[in-house]
Formats: C-alpha cells, structure tokens, sequence
C-alpha cells in the first residue's frame, strides 16, 4: 500500500475530496479514504469525516492516521442542517412574500414531508452538502450535492451593477435557480446604489421544489421581501413574466439575461424579450409622432392666448407635468413641493417619476405622459429642452429650474436651448448669461423656497436639542477629493488632479478668513493646475473650480464647522443631533448621527426640537434649510464667511442701478453715486453690511487683491454706492428677480444676529439661545414672517406662471415658433 501523502494547505479540499471520490471508484485505494477524511474536516463537515474515517481500514500503516484524525474531531462543531432548520427557513421565505407564498404554498407541505429522506450539511464555508442517507457514505450516489458552489456562483459573469442614465441598472433576468449559494450571489452582487436604485431581480425557476430546496438553504427572507425581488414558479412562469413586464413597460428599456441551468439560456426566452424591446422602441416612436401631431400648430400666440384664457377664468385650468427623479433626495421632494404648490394655485399639476427604487422613467415614459396628460407646460430640474427633445414636443413650454450648478449647464451651447417658449428659473448664475448665452430677459432668479404647508411649527422655548446638523455630505473631504479624481480618471482626465487640490484646499483653509471665496480659491488652487498643466484662465480651469475645488470648499468648511459643535457637545455636554444620509461611519460625529431623516413631519419635529439649526455653505446666504427650520421655529446658527458682507450689499448695489437706470443708461459717468439717504433700501443694505464688515479682522480685508471687494469695502466706508464703475453691468445681467431687493435685504437684516465666525462665538450664540428664549423667539418669528411672505413654493409656482406667460405673450409680439 502506497504512503499516505500529506495534504498541503493550499490544496482547494472540493477539489481534492471530489479527485479522491473518482479514483477511490477507480482503484479501491484506502489512501484516498484518508483523503476524503482530511479535506471533509478541512470544510468542517464532522459528521462527515466521522462517516469516511469509519471506512478506513485499520491497518498498521493505517492506525496512526485514523487516531490523528479522530483527535482533531473535538475542533470541529456540528455542520448537519437539520430538517427543522430547513423547513424554518423555507417558511420563512414565503411568510415574507406574500408572492412567492402564493406560488410555493400549495407544495409547502408535501416538500417538508419528504425533508427527511436526505440529509444537509453546512461547510464552514458556507456550501451545503446533501447526501442520501439510505446509502453508505461510500457508495457511489450517496452523495446528491456536493462541490464548491458559492465559487462557481462568484465566477458568474453577472452584468455590473451600474446605475444606467442616473437610475437603477437594467433588469436581471435568471433562468434557474442553480443552488442556494447561486442565489445568495444573485442577491449580494446587486446591492443598493449610492443614488437609492437597485436592479429588479427576476427568477424563473419551472420546479417549486427546487426553489424551496434553495429558500431552505439559508434565511432569505430579507432579500425575498424587497419590493425589486420577483420568483416565477412552475411550468408557466416565463408566460407570467412576459406579462408582468408588458404590464410594466414604462419601468425598463432592456433586459439583462442570464441561465443558471445546465442547459443554458432558452433561445426561445431572449428572442421573446428581443422582440418586447423592438415592440417597446415602435410604441414610443407612436406615441412621439402622435404628441407632435397634437402639438403641432401651437405657436408662442396660441400659448399667450392659452395662458391669457386659463388666467381669465375663460378656459379651463393650466396643466403642469413635472419631470422628475426619486434617485435624488432633494429634487425629488422639491418637485413634489412644487406640485402641490402649483394645484394651490388652481393649476393641475402631475408628477412624473419612478414607480419604485428598480423601475426607470425614460422616453416612453415622458411621451405617454404627454399624450395622457397634454400639459401646457413642463417644469423639469436642471434640465434644458435638447437634453429631453427627443420626449416632448418641441412646441411645449418648457420651465428650466435650476437648482444646482450641473456641468450640462455650463456648456458653449446650453444658451440656445433657451427658446420663446422656455425660461429658466431658481438659481439662475450670472455665468450662465455672461458666458454660456442664457438670454437674460427670460430668466427668473430665486433661491430654494421651503414648503410652509410642510414645515410651519409652534416655537418651543425648551427644545429638546441644542444644536442640530441636517445635510447629506457625511463623505468626509478626503474622501470626497478621492471620488472625485477617480471620476476624473474615468473621464479621461490626469490621476491625482483633484486629490492634490483638495490637499492644497484643505491646508490653505485658515489663510481665508476674508475678501471673496472664488478669488482665494483660483489664487489657492492655481498651483496645482499649473503643475498638472492646466492653464489657469481657460475653460478646464473654470469646470474644475465650479465642479469640484468650490465643492471641496464646502465640504471642509461644513466638517471643520460641525467638529466646532462636536467639541460643544463633549466640552460643555451640549445636545448636538446629525442627520442625514453617510455620517453613521463618520470617524468622529457617527456618533451623533441618527440617519437619514424623511422630509416632511419627521424632518419638521426634529426641526421645531433644536434650539440652534447650524448652516454651513460656500453658496449664497440664502438657502432652504434656513427657510425651513424658521418655519419649523428653531434658529439657524451661520457660519458668517466674509463674502456674506457682499450679500447684505448686493441689495444695495442692485438697488442703485435699478433707481439710476432710467436717467443713466446712457452714460459712463463713474461720479454718479447713490447714498444711503436716497433709498430705504440702500441704507438698510448698506447697515446690515456694515455691521457684518465690522466683525472683520486681520490685513487681508484690503490688500488689493481682489478688486471688486476693495470696492465694496470703499462703499461701505463712505456710504455711496456706484451707479456704474466698469464692472456692475456685465457682472448683473437683466435677470429678474423673483426675491425682491427689499426681501432680500429684510431677510438679511432679521438673521444678522445668527452668524457666528468662530467657535467661541458658536458658543456665544448658543448660550444666548439657551439663557434668553424670548430673544430667540423674537427673532425667530420675524424671520419665518418675512420667509412665509417671500421665499415659499407658493410665491415660486406664482412667479413661474406669471413670468412663463408673460414670456410667452413677448415672444408672440417678437418670433414666431416654428413647427
């Protein structure tokens, strides 16, 4: 008898237990028992390696081995599934789905019946076994399962999981259910998407007791209830998922197939779902040539008569689609916001978007809505008409709301989608009209409304938290800088780009402390452009301070800050609450995260229960959260940046040149001046900005270094605004304003006490909330009385109908729409 060859610890034990089983049957060597022993308890099979030690003979050569391996047997627990287990877990499953209970119920019992006429075993590994028990375990059958199947499961080749136009991924399709393994695969290889999208799972398995054989395996009842999870059982379950697919056409655009069976994909299942995908492209190019011919001869006179009937009463109500994406957290209960703001105003208003977090809104979708709901116009966020042409006819009145700075803005013809029949409202940059060709007279400019329907709150004077941070960016700056260059790569840009310039960024952080954000960030940044040899001044440079170091800006202003209030809370025990959506794995503040937060009531009450609503952004002053939360009745606390001063005097320098227009237009006299005795709104502008400039410290406030901000500094010292000093008319367009300058300047002057630069003065606010709760309350109710009367959905879906129709009629005077 040859020697028994020691195992090595490479050796892969499925491979060297099932090699042994084929030459055992070959040549009846006792060596390969030995084999079969040791691999068995290199899976942690006990009952196993009990059962093929036992058929070792006892040689002398033999004896030594068996003992050493029966030693070792105290190592291993039990591997045996037992039938009470499996039945649980198969229960399991179908108490979770009421779908697949339906399927599966009538064969539930008979399948636990026979349960006991095999028996599983779990490897350590986590891949079950089955074995006959009616034969020896030596005999050839007595294995009915045995291999490395979560391996063979792993090497797969499974469509990514990547999100398809910022939705979910295409459907997955399988055809069979392969093991219990290949199906915890399935479920593990398609997680969640950072957007909130996942890939609708579709399993087709023609044999119930196959699948409950899987379902038994492990628990699955998680993965069986997720609304993205459907099972097609028995010998009709591909006709059954044929019609829930054409049932649900509008929620996919491709398939994904795959077969989990030794025969491999059905040619006959792929050209049925080939010919669904064809079918799918003709319907839409149908219902495309159908909205056209509707909205064919609707030019900008027959929209402003359109608007001008609907507003008299003479016709019936306007109708408002709003295109929209449940994969983004703040677009999405905007549009719905803006919905409910639109049918307060007597306007029908539908929203189109996702049915579920795995379905899709494309095309088809948006032409079917057009041709069921005939709108009369179509607001869509931060989308201009070319990007949607090939949906909605061209004669539809498109709003463009901007909420966000998205690089498809900020391109060389973005401007021209700008038609007679679009405007362009919400964050409307003067960028976009300077250099990209937005035409300024057909845009509205106002900041992010808040919904008082939604927020209004009484004010609490013994709120439950001191201090309370709402925002979704818990990816710390490091990370962030590391996503963004890897998206920089993928786009065919320079590796380490953006990791350097968010470690310039973050290092030069405390060198800004005044003069305009933007400068310090072109002066900070201009380095690593150079070095990377991006020119300074070009375009590349303007895409990368606006997408990415501006960003990167506001993320580590907003950590640094929230790290003040962490050390609030641990130095002084202040009560500090984080939610939102990435701070559970926050090194330090996860431990103030309570997640993500609904928005709505449950957003409301955690508002209306904190004392101070901290706000932190490299953007405008204006901003929802602030609107919000005076509504829900606690006081933002704000991180004051000096560029804020030219926020409280941006009113003032509009209000200059707009009093001074009329008489001035044609002049270039730089003498001409307006003072704080010629306007009210100059000189509350003017002192709001000058009691924020004198919070200022430090040489930096007037090196030369920034123009523009020396001249505002001037003009806050000697009280005279230019009507005109080379600069105002090219860097303020003619964009109107839905926030009038006295709003603007009201709401400025009523927070001016909430700002704070530094921790000490975080501290100072806070205490001062806390000591004197009818100040807080005085200030918070003279806030959220000028946000109810200038910063609500309601006055935005009024100013959007008011200034489309009035656009509209314009145009009908000027150009003619062409068909």
């Amino acid at each position: 008898m040859s020697r028994v060859a020691p195992q090595t610890s490479r050796a892969d034990p499925w491979a060297v237990a099932s090699n042994a089983m084929a030459e055992l049957r070959r040549s009846g060597d006792a060596t390969q028992r030995v084999l079969i022993a040791r691999a068995m308890g290199a899976l942690g099979l006990r009952e196993l390696v009990e059962a093929w030690t036992a058929t070792i003979p006892a040689t002398k050569e033999l004896a030594p081995v068996i003992t050493k391996i029966r030693e070792a047997l105290p190592t291993l627990g039990p591997s045996e599934l037992r039938v009470e287990e499996r039945i649980q877990n198969a229960r399991a499953a179908l108490t979770a789905s009421k779908d697949l209970a339906r399927q599966l119920g009538p064969r539930f019992e008979a399948w636990s019946a026979r349960q006991g006429d095999r028996r599983w075993f779990r490897a350590k590994d986590g891949n079950l076994v089955c074995i006959d028990p009616t034969k020896d375990i030596d005999e050839p059958g007595a294995f009915l399962r045995f291999g490395d199947e979560r391996g063979r499961a792993a090497r797969r080749q499974l469509p990514p999981n990547k999100s398809v136009g910022g939705g979910p991924p295409s459907p997955v399709i399988v055809e069979g259910v392969a093991s219990a393994a290949a199906l915890r695969d399935l479920f593990d290889r398609y997680p969640r998407l950072p957007n909130g999208s996942w890939a609708a799972l579709h399993v087709i398995e023609p044999e119930p007791d196959a699948l409950l054989d899987a379902l038994a395996g492990n628990d699955f009842s998680e993965f069986v209830a997720q609304d993205r999870t459907y099972f097609h059982v028995g010998s009709d379950a591909v006709e059954r998922l044929l019609v829930l697919l054409r049932e649900r056409e509008d929620d996919w655009s491709k398939f994904n197939c795959l077969a989990d069976t030794p025969a491999g994909a059905s040619s006959d299942l792929q050209g049925r779902l080939d010919g669904m995908v064809r079918a799918r492209g003709d319907a839409y190019r149908e219902a495309r040539a159908a909205n056209q011919a509707v909205y064919a001869g609707r030019d900008a006179a027959w929209w402003a008569e359109r608007f001008r009937r609907a507003s008299a009463g003479e016709d019936e109500p306007l109708r408002a689609l709003i295109v929209t994406t449940r994969f983004s957290t703040f677009i999405r209960h905007s549009s719905a916001d803006i919905r409910d703001a639109f049918e307060k105003l007597g306007v029908r208003a539908r929203l189109l978007i996702e049915t579920d977090d795995c379905s899709c809104r494309d095309g088809l979708a948006m032409a079917r809505a057009f041709g069921d709901f005939q709108p009369d116009f179509v607001v869509i966020i931060n989308y201009t008409r070319s990007h949607v042409a090939r949906c909605m006819p061209r004669q539809v009145p498109h709003v463009c709301w901007i909420q966000d700075a998205m690089p498809h803005l900020f391109t060389p013809d973005a401007g021209a989608d700008v038609d007679p029949l679009t405007i362009v409202v919400g964050s409307v940059f003067a960028q976009l009209c300077k250099q990209y060709r937005y035409p300024d007279n057909r845009c509205l400019r106002f900041g992010v409304p808040a919904s008082s329907a939604k927020f209004r709150a009484e004010i609490r004077d013994n709120p439950a938290h001191d201090l309370l941070v709402v925002t979704n960016h818990g990816e710390t700056p490091r990370e962030m800088a590391e996503r963004l260059d890897n998206e920089c790569v993928a786009s065919g840009g320079p590796k380490g780009l953006l990791n350097a310039m968010g470690e310039q960024l973050a290092g030069r952080l405390d060198t800004w402390d005044s003069g305009f954000l933007d400068d310090w960030i072109r002066r900070t940044i201009r380095p690593v452009l150079e070095h990377f040899n991006i020119n300074p001044m070009g375009d590349n440079a303007g895409s990368l301070h606006q997408q990415a170091a501006r960003p990167l800006v506001d993320r580590l202003l907003r950590h640094r800050t929230i790290g003040w209030a962490a050390d609030l809370a641990e130095r002084r025990g202040a009560r500090l609450v984080v939610a939102g959506k990435g701070w559970e794995g926050h090194p330090r503040l996860g431990k103030y995260s309570i997640g993500q937060i609904e928005h709505g009531a449950a957003l409301r009450e955690l508002y209306s229960n904190a004392a101070l609503t901290l706000h932190v952004s490299a953007a405008w002053i204006f901003h929802q959260r602030l609107h919000e939360c005076l509504l829900a009745g606690s006081m933002p606390a704000m991180l004051f940046r000096p560029e804020d001063v030219a926020g409280a005097f941006r009113p003032a320098r509009e209000q200059a040149r707009l009093s001074m227009l009329p008489t001035c237009s044609l002049l270039d006299d730089r003498r001409l001046h307006v003072g704080p005795w010629d306007d009210p709104i100059v000189a509350t502008s003017l002192s709001v900005a000058q009691r924020l400039a004198s919070r200022l410290t430090g040489s930096r406030a007037q090196t030369g270094e920034c123009e523009v901000w020396d001249d505002a500094m001037r003009a806050l010292e000697t009280g005279l605004i230019p009507w005109r000093n080379g600069r105002d008319v090219e860097v303020l367009p003619d964009i109107r304003e839905l926030d009038t300058t006295w709003d603007q300047v009201r709401f400025i002057d009523a927070l001016s006490e909430s700002f704070f630069r530094t921790p000490d003065e975080l501290d100072a606010l806070l205490t001062r909330a806390k000591e004197d709760p009818g100040w807080r309350r005085a200030r918070v109710e003279h806030a959220r009385k000028l946000v109810e009367a200038a910063f609500t959905y309601e006055r935005a879906a009024e100013g959007i109908v008011g200034f489309l129709g009035e656009s509209i009629a314009r145009s009908a005077r000027v150009t003619p729409i062409a068909s």
